[in-house]
């Protein structure tokens, strides 16, 4: 795995400003940089305080289809709630919901296969 010689990171202070702290790896000086670190800007933007992974591409395909997973489970669960809501309104009969309803578990049954996929190729990559 690499090790960077410095990690840099973004902090929030209690009076909502962010704060660079610099920490050294093996023995490196981050107050060597003095003229580095002056350049970076006050706010971070969120790219800067995540943790950066080494660029694996198996990794960041499995984090792209976690995140649309998750999409796709909270827009499942509000537009659920929203035709049921929308249903009662317009007085639809229940089958209309009965509708819904199988679409809705088709989006959480879909999620469930993908969460599932996901899981075991990272386990299959240790």
């Amino acid at each position: 795995m690499y090790l960077p010689a410095v990690m840099e990171l973004a902090v929030l202070t209690s009076s909502g400003s962010w704060r660079r702290h610099v920490v050294a790896v093996r023995g490196f000086n981050p107050h060597c940089h003095a003229a580095r670190m002056a350049s970076w800007p006050r706010r971070f933007p969120r790219s800067r305080w995540l943790p950066v992974t080494d660029g694996n591409d198996m990794d960041r395909a499995l984090g792209r289809q976690g995140r649309i997973v998750a999409l796709v489970i909270a827009l499942t669960m509000i537009l659920w709630f929203v035709a049921q809501s929308a249903g009662d309104w317009l007085g639809l009969p229940g089958r209309y919901a009965f509708l819904v309803d199988l679409f809705a578990l088709a989006g959480f049954l879909w999620a469930l296969i993908v969460t599932w996929q996901i899981w075991r190729k990272r386990r299959k990559m240790r």
